[in-house]
This record gives C-alpha cells, sequence and structure tokens, in this order.
C-alpha cells in the first residue's frame, strides 16, 4: 500500500554480560512459529539485505543475507549466519512496538559461497571457551550450546531452504 509505512521490530539482542544492542529493523513476516525482519545493510555504495529469522523454539537465530532487489544478482545468497541463543522471545514495549530478545549465547556459524561450494565455518569458539572457564557460563550452558551445534551441523541447509521459501513466497526473492 501506498504511502503506508512498515511495521517497525527492534531486535534486542543480550549479551553475557548483560549489556544490551538494539536493532531497528522492518517486520517482514510474523507467525507463532517465525518472526522475520530486515535490516538493510549499507557498506559504501553497495546495500545487502539481511533477513533475521527468529525462532521461539529453536536454540539458535539466523540472518539470510542476500542481495537486494534492483541488483543485477537479485536475491542471491551472499551468507547465511547462524547464532546460538537462549530465551528467545517477542515482546510489545512501551510503545506499542514489537521488541525480539534473545541472549546471545557468543558461537555462531557462519555459510558461504566459495567458488561455488557451500563452506561453513565455526566463529568465536575461542570467546565460548573463555566463558566457560571464567564461570559466565556453566555445564547446563556447555550442554545446551553443544546440542545447538549438532542440530545446526546437520541442519543449517535444511533451514536456508525454508528461509528462501518463505522469502520466494513473498515475493523477496525468486
Amino acid at each position: 500500500m501506498s504511502g503506508v509505512s512498515p511495521a517497525t521490530v527492534i531486535e534486542v539482542k543480550c549479551t553475557l554480560d548483560g549489556r544490551e544492542q538494539r536493532f531497528t529493523t522492518e517486520l517482514v513476516y510474523s507467525t507463532p512459529r517465525l518472526l522475520m525482519v530486515l535490516y538493510r545493510i549499507e557498506r559504501g555504495a553497495s546495500l545487502l539485505d539481511s533477513y533475521g529469522c527468529f525462532w521461539p523454539r529453536r536454540p539458535y537465530s539466523c540472518y539470510h543475507i542476500v542481495r537486494p532487489p534492483g541488483t543485477l544478482d537479485a536475491g542471491r545468497e551472499v551468507a547465511t549466519r547462524f547464532d546460538v541463543v537462549r530465551g528467545l522471545r517477542v515482546t510489545k514495549n512501551s510503545r506499542g512496538v514489537d521488541e525480539v530478545h534473545y541472549l546471545d549465547l557468543l558461537l555462531d556459524l557462519w555459510v558461504h559461497d566459495n567458488e561455488g561450494r557451500k563452506v561453513s565455518q565455526w566463529e568465536d569458539e575461542d570467546e565460548l571457551d573463555e566463558a566457560l572457564q571464567s564461570g559466565l557460563l556453566d555445564d547446563v550452558d556447555r550442554i545446551y550450546i553443544e546440542r545447538a551445534r549438532l542440530t545446526l551441523q546437520q541442519r543449517h541447509r535444511r533451514v536456508v531452504g525454508e528461509i528462501r521459501s518463505v522469502l520466494r513466497t513473498l515475493g523477496r526473492i525468486s
């Protein structure tokens, strides 16, 4: 609809040391099982669309990064990042704006194309080890994170397929 501004969702990333990072995003899709938002990344003259995907019952969130509409390779996947998270919930703030809150548990899985081959790489394992050694995370957290790691190792391609299917249905990619 012309003249109607998109709904805003505030992403609230909570860190182990109690800090919060807040990101203003655009609502793309919302059901009880999935909240999808758009965060536009500007790097110099180039733009990328990062679709943040949040599932209340999954131990991870995902950022599926694609070339935006209007570019030669619109919809092409640039990279996908999965973050191991806990306590994901969607609430309304005092102004009635949706907020998605979660605790970031440090471990990330990046998936990107390398000469036509999908490559996956874990990041922040050193930070995770430090948090476990310092007591910021305990054995229960370690078990939770390892289960999330195993889930992502086995399912990350399927999850990307789910995301791309939703984006195609919404006409965001072809």
